[in-house]
């Protein structure tokens, strides 16, 4: 009898066991389940894309955006691969003529076609301040030039002096160039032909420095009176406006021009001195 009870409790208490083991499995199933699920879970289905066309105006509008991009970014290269060859020719048309740029070792005159030089840039901060900005010299597209109202003729020629920088300098001539010519003005580049007095009649690829009608220093076709009248009374940092004026006239006169005058710088040149000897009224032409 007493074993009978002995064999029934070793009996339940293995069932108890197995039933322990079990559930203890059970729960370690369980657990790492759910713990895959809140580690790594798995990555939805993925959704099926339809194939249909864009629409036209969506495609014309990307490739024009593509377009613009390129553009961009090839002049972008141009400017940054320029003179590679040792070909860094640089053409000044304002005070460059008459103040080089560093390290330069060859200065030749000539001309460049299809622009017309203006005082139609302002100077805040070489030939007049942010409160009363003086005017320097840029270049004007001549078909833009003739859409505008304007006093004085447009010349055949720009005539002005082109540098060549040895590649060695180019970097650092670039930095001065960048900071001198900060003010409203962008590298552009144009065709420079030499004067018939130079050893070489080929026409060169010259990086110039442009303000272009939409940088917010160009102000525009100018009354020739109350241009001078302006260059008379401003002053920046490099000195009195009027000397840039007068600079400038002395420096074309000097390179030759093969007999031609830029009768925009020769007017505003009179009307100065009209003014500085009294002869001109202030506010009247």
């Amino acid at each position: 009898m007493v074993m009978e009870r002995l064999n029934y409790k070793c009996v339940c208490l293995s069932r108890q066991g197995i039933m322990a083991r079990l559930r203890l499995r059970s729960n370690s199933i369980c657990t790492f389940w759910y713990f895959q699920r809140q580690v790594a879970p798995s990555a939805p289905p993925p959704v099926p894309v339809p194939h249909s066309c864009p629409q036209p105006a969506k495609t014309a509008h990307l490739k024009s955006a593509n377009r613009f991009r390129s553009t961009m970014s090839d002049h972008e290269k141009e400017i940054e691969e320029f003179g590679n060859n040792d070909d860094f020719w640089l053409f000044g048309y304002g005070s460059l003529i008459w103040k080089p740029p560093p390290h330069y070792d060859q200065r030749v005159p000539g001309y460049i076609e299809g622009y017309v030089r203006r005082f139609w840039q302002a100077s805040e901060d070489h030939r007049g301040t942010p409160e009363s900005p003086g005017r320097v010299a840029t270049l004007i597209d001549k078909a833009h030039w003739a859409t505008l109202t304007d006093d004085h003729a447009s010349p055949t020629r720009v005539w002005g002096a082109a540098y060549h920088i040895p590649t060695a300098h180019i970097p650092s001539v670039r930095t001065y160039l960048d900071l001198r010519e900060i003010n409203g003005y962008s590298i552009q580049f144009t065709p420079f032909y030499p004067s018939s007095s130079s050893s070489s009649s080929l026409p060169q690829k010259c990086l110039v420095y442009i303000g272009l009608p939409s940088n917010p220093q160009f102000v525009g076709a100018q009354d020739p009176a109350a241009l001078a009248r302006t260059i008379v009374h401003s002053a920046g940092p490099s000195g009195e406006n009027r000397e840039y004026l007068y600079e400038l006239r002395e420096a074309l006169r000097e390179l030759g021009a093969e007999g031609e005058e830029d009768g925009h710088v020769e007017d505003l040149v009179r009307r100065c001195r009209e003014i500085e000897r009294g002869g001109v009224e202030e506010g009247r032409g």
